[in-house]
């Protein structure tokens, strides 16, 4: 309680010292008497908790953040976490015991033939630890919402905080945030590629030598030998985050709305510039879809062709250049997105930048605006050819990771098909119903029969609920709290649920197709009959996806292909309007050979962290965020059930 603000540092003490008068064991030392002044209970509850230990266990590096006190642009130090440290911690057991949590079965070819692995060797698989990397953005204020970056330990199902920042302070100069996250995942690349040699980081991942006092532990560790390896086999997150931190396009660009074909959507269902349709679904078999797959050549290729290296010799011809950059913030049109040049720059023959040229990090500059205070020559520069972009919008550092590449990024059945086509479909449905009048209302007005409509269909909800909990008592099934009309948006051609969760949308699918069938009589037969079908196909792929096997066999995959192809086509035939998603589902499943079940590597299984650090944020103060939040969320995993996410500050050995 005290981790989440439900308890200030005052009131803990003085609770502990009560109940240790009234005979509670374990908590005498949390215990102060009342009366003291409120910094000394803090400062109690500090030496206690050992919450001031935290030096030797945290980085600080220096990000270019948007500062609210002094509105400028500054170099902020954030603290970071190594996650290589304390998972190996966790993974600090017996040979013979990392040997029982293994079994080849249990991973899929993207563990099985990440380099990481296979360097390691057929018999030390089980001394390898399969990572995934999770980001994403969640609100904890009405105002304001936070950036977090987590490692999730697969074999153990552990969940580790890496950083935290504050989104309305990421820098805004027309970068998007990549200067920002820049620094952050220069910390993971070094951090990830160290570990995957079995090593402990060898220097600092911004350069510098290593800092007396926090340093000490790292310098003695540094190039020796860890207790693991770590491989990095999924990149998790929502679309548009991911987009974000790897550098995509996302699925509103007119060049490469998809990272694995080269469809292009349009608003509605069309298509510009392929000649066959993205939802052009009786074209399409798992073995072969209709639209050109993007191999990997093509990424590696577009990174040779925009990715321009150029070395400065010295102040005139750095200065040339300067004179050129401008800060493209434009939002539409042609942009740049950053620090650009805004004409063609020529130092010789061989080195010349063309308009449009935007700046990238380097090794030399770690920030881009300090561009024109470089005073060490010669120094070598970065810059992204916009003008020749077509996968990519930069170089995502992402991708220097060991293994990393667009194959590495799991689509996630969360946003995809439960905030997508099934939030599409039930509120396709449930306007189908009302505009049908099924329920036979007696009104004339359409905003009548609209919320009437809603009353019919919610006593309807609350009474399948009721049966359901019957059959299946132990059923951890969300259930919808209310349904009212503005939950199934405006009644229009696009209907989406609002206001509504993953697993809420999830349990009305069944809801639907009992109306559905309920109702039959009632709406018009070759809609309903239609709907029918796509429902209960949405039924059965979840319950094929429901499996505890990460890996999944041939047979079980093309039965989820079935499914979403029955879905998609009798949805469409019913009069739905297919959104990009409806496309995104078929290549989810077809990586399912190479990532595994689309369920184990959802999101849903990570935004529970994002709903804990908001919790935690919303407990401590803005200046003081980026630290406090680490702790607290150390202290609240060090604390919590074995079952919940494990703690990244490393605890002491009387601790343990």
């Amino acid at each position: 309680m005290f981790a989440t603000g439900a308890l200030d540092a005052k009131a803990l003490c003085i609770l502990m010292h009560y109940a240790s008068c009234a005979g509670a064991c374990g908590v005498e030392s949390l215990g102060m008497r009342p009366g003291l002044s409120t910094g000394n209970y803090a400062k109690h509850l500090k030496l206690v908790l050992g919450l001031g230990d935290e030096d030797e266990q945290i980085y600080e590096v220096e990000v270019p953040l948007k500062c609210k006190y002094s509105q400028s642009r500054e170099l902020v130090k954030v603290p970071l976490i190594s996650p290589q440290e304390a998972i190996c911690k966790k993974w600090a057991l017996p040979d013979a015991e990392l040997k029982e949590t293994y079994r080849d079965s249990d991973w899929c070819a993207n563990f099985h033939e990440h380099p990481v692995v296979q360097a390691a060797g057929e018999g030390n698989k089980h001394l390898v630890a399969p990572l995934a990397l999770y980001t994403d953005s969640t609100p904890y204020t009405k105002k304001n919402g936070f950036y977090g970056v987590f490692v999730v330990d697969l074999r153990f199902d552990t969940h580790y905080l890496v950083c935290t920042l504050i989104k309305s302070e990421f820098c805004d100069c027309g970068c998007r945030g990549w200067c920002t996250l820049d620094p952050i995942q220069r910390f993971l690349v070094a951090c990830f590629n160290d570990w995957g040699k079995r090593v402990y980081l060898e220097r600092r991942p911004d350069s510098k030598t290593w800092l007396p006092g926090s340093d000490d532990l790292r310098k003695k560790l540094a190039g020796t030998v860890c207790e693991c390896w770590g491989a990095v086999i999924q990149i998790r997150g929502d679309m548009p985050e991911i987009s974000t931190s790897m550098g995509l396009k996302g699925h509103r660009s007119h060049t490469r709305p998809c990272n694995d074909c080269n469809c292009k959507f349009v608003e509605g269902d069309g298509a510009v510039g392929s000649d066959v349709s993205p939802f052009e679904w009786s074209a399409c078999s798992l073995d072969h879809l209709p639209w050109a797959e993007t191999p990997t050549e093509d990424w590696e290729a577009e990174i040779r062709r925009c990715d321009i290296h150029i070395t400065i010799m010295n102040k005139a011809e750095l200065t040339k250049i300067v004179e050129h950059l401008f800060f493209d913030k434009r939002l539409a049109g042609v942009m740049y997105k950053g620090y650009a040049l805004d004409s063609n720059v020529t130092l010789d023959d061989t080195r010349y930048l063309l308009k449009g040229d935007r700046l990238e990090t380097s090794d030399d500059l770690l920030d881009t605006h300090a561009i024109r205070y470089l005073k060490h020559f010669p120094v070598k520069l970065r810059f992204w050819r916009t003008t020749l972009e077509a996968n990519l919008n930069r170089v995502g550092l992402l991708f220097y990771i060991i293994g990393v590449t667009h194959k590495t990024i799991s689509k996630c059945s969360l946003h995809i098909l439960l905030m997508g086509v099934i939030s599409r479909f039930v509120a396709f449905v449930l306007w189908f119903i009302i505009n049908s009048n099924a329920f036979d209302i007696p009104s004339a007005r359409k905003d009548e029969l609209l919320h009437l409509g809603m009353n019919r269909i919610r006593s309807e909800l609350w009474a399948f609920y009721k049966v359901d909990r019957k059959k299946n008592p132990t059923s951890n099934a969300s259930e919808i709290h209310d349904l009212t009309p503005g939950m199934i948006g405006e009644k229009s051609k696009v209907p989406q649920m609002h206001q509504c969760g993953g697993a809420e949308i999830k349990s009305l699918l069944p809801f639907c197709v009992f109306l559905l069938l309920k109702l039959n009589g009632k709406l018009p037969e070759r809609q309903r009959g239609l709907l029918v079908r796509a429902g209960e196909a949405a039924q059965r792929y979840f319950r094929l996806v429901q499996t505890p096997d990460t890996a999944m066999s041939p047979e079980v995959v093309q039965q989820m292909f079935d499914c979403a192809i029955v879905h998609n086509k009798s949805f469409g035939q019913a009069g739905g309007v297919m959104m990009p998603k409806h496309h995104a589902w078929l290549h989810l499943i077809k990586e399912s050979f190479w990532l595994g079940n689309p369920s184990k590597r959802s999101a849903i299984n990570n935004e529970s962290l994002n709903g804990t650090v908001a919790i935690v944020g919303r407990s401590v103060h803005r200046a003081t965020f980026l630290i406090s939040v680490l702790l607290k969320w150390g202290l609240l995993q060090k604390y919590a059930p074995q079952k919940c996410s494990g703690a990244c500050i490393r605890t002491t050995e009387a601790d343990d």
